[in-house]
């Protein structure tokens, strides 16, 4: 994947700002729906507990526009950080990819820490060993997600929310 290599150091600027971004986009709409914003960067915990009416609003966003895009245009990287220079540098091994189910509450699960884990790379390196546990970001989907987000906000947030 010559563009991933190309760009390998916007990675982790890119993957940490859209985090940050989905972060903000869900605290936003947790005030809206009048819950408390804790003070936490999980995507999952800040998502898994709005009102089920919302869910399914920012659901109904997603999912057609995730649908709609041809397999070749969901862009997902997978990486390992390397945090040791000595030595002659061996290729991590990548354990095999299984199909990913990218309905948004299964996304967020699986990268519920995405701005910290980016911007902190080295911290997921166990000590005394070269490389970091895989790390992926599946861009595509997250931007998605985060245009349902934005389209959720600009959309439904001008009235006050009424609990059904």
């Amino acid at each position: 994947m010559k563009f991933a290599a190309d760009h390998s150091a916007e990675l982790p600027v890119a993957a940490t700002n859209l985090g940050f971004a989905l972060e903000l986009y869900l605290k936003s709409i947790r005030a809206w729906v009048g819950l408390e914003n804790p003070e936490t960067h999980d995507l999952w915990v800040l998502y898994k507990s709005l009102p089920v009416e919302v869910k399914h609003d920012i659901e109904s966003l997603y999912q057609p526009e995730l649908d709609s895009k041809p397999p070749t245009e969901i862009l997902t990287l997978r990486t390992v950080v390397e945090l040791s220079h000595t030595g002659t540098p061996s290729s991590p091994e990548f354990p095999k990819s299984t199909p990913l189910q990218r309905d948004v509450s299964n996304l967020l699960r699986r990268t519920k820490s995405l701005a910290v884990a980016w911007r902190y790379p080295q911290d997921s390196v166990p000590l005394g060993k070269r490389y970091s546990p895989e790390m992926s970001f599946e861009h595509t989907c997250l931007v998605l997600l985060a245009n349902a987000f934005d389209h959720f906000i600009h959309t439904k947030t001008s009235a006050p929310y009424a609990a059904a």
